[in-house]
């Protein structure tokens, strides 16, 4: 008896084979692309966190320079009260022993002003105990409706030195330098995204300025603050200080506005946006090269902008309107 192969139904077989390999690679792929885009929506939210948190922990720094600021009034104060009897010694009329005894003046002058600015700087800041803070005293310019809420967003700020949530922490005095050490922001965001930023602030005690009136103090870096944003509606603007650009409104986040045909340029140190920046028709923003921007998205409207510096764009930026430039 002849046997034949019967290949009949290996074609079909080989069809199905295939398109079963083939949407096993698309269903593949099409997880891979979803996890992408997951993964990038994660990270804009890590990182819209982290800006927030970054963003209240600007306003403790604010709230701190406050008291510095007044520290620095109180002493100033104080030092010309004292001034004439620094300034007014009648030292041996020798050249050597004159330059000797100016210069011992000067350093007890100096020695009074730290002295004072340190007191009133403390007594600003504690608890009533020496060489502590109360974090209360220097988180008076956070938004309250974060530190309040009962929903996300929230924020936390607390101190370190009596534990992981404490309200109280150490000031270490040393010679030139306040530093209030271990303060904790913790922000959570609307997608329950937490950022965590443990950090010591250094406050730089100054020196006595009243002979030498156009000194630049960099203790009070901070030109602008505005928490609820910050918006320059016409002429030309220029900066030299740090700025702070909180926003209002929760569905739009717009935290600085240039209306048509504004030019603002930005000197130097930091431009926080904690949020978007938004560049009307012929408005124009300049950041040197010794300015560091951060901002959730620079919106440019028939704007421009020139980046010359370090820039920290959470969304990237995004160009519309007919001559937009960046």
């Amino acid at each position: 008896m002849i046997k034949r192969n019967d290949n009949r139904g290996s074609s079909i077989l080989m069809v199905i084979i295939t398109i079963a390999g083939i949407g096993i690679m698309a269903a593949i792929a099409l997880w891979v692309s979803l996890r992408n885009v997951q993964m990038k929506s994660t990270d804009a939210e890590i990182k819209e966190s982290f800006y927030s948190a970054e963003g209240v922990l600007e306003q403790v720094k604010a709230g701190v320079k406050e008291k510095a600021e007044a520290a620095y009034k109180e002493a100033i104060t104080k030092d010309l009260e004292s001034f004439a009897k620094y300034k007014d010694r009648n030292p041996v009329q020798n050249g050597s022993s004159t330059a000797v005894a100016n210069a011992e003046s000067q350093t007890a002058r100096a020695e009074a002003f730290k002295k004072n600015f340190k007191e009133y700087f403390k007594k600003s800041v504690n608890n009533g105990a020496a060489n502590k803070y109360d974090i209360k005293s220097i988180s008076n310019l956070v938004d309250q409706n974060l530190i309040n809420s009962p929903t996300y967003p929230y924020a936390v700020v607390s101190a370190m030195g009596t534990g992981f949530s404490g309200e109280t922490g150490i000031v270490k005095d040393t010679d030139d330098k306040l530093v209030l050490e271990g303060v904790r922001v913790r922000y959570v965001s609307e997608d329950e995204q937490v950022s965590e930023i443990i950090t010591d602030i250094t406050v730089d005690v100054p020196k006595p300025d009243v002979i030498a009136p156009t000194s630049d103090l960099e203790l009070f870096e901070y030109a602008i603050i505005g928490n609820d944003g910050v918006g320059v509606e016409a002429g030309m603007l220029k900066v030299k200080g740090n700025v702070y650009a909180g926003f209002n409104n929760k569905n739009d986040k717009t935290a600085l506005t240039l209306s048509p045909t504004v030019k603002v340029e930005f000197i130097d140190r930091l431009l926080i946006a904690n949020g978007k920046v938004k560049i009307g028709n012929n408005a124009s923003l300049t950041a040197t090269s010794k300015q560091n921007v951060w901002a959730e998205n620079i919106l440019l409207d028939s704007g421009s902008a020139e980046l010359l510096g370090a820039a920290y764009i959470s969304d990237d930026l995004t160009l519309s309107g007919i001559g937009s430039k960046c």
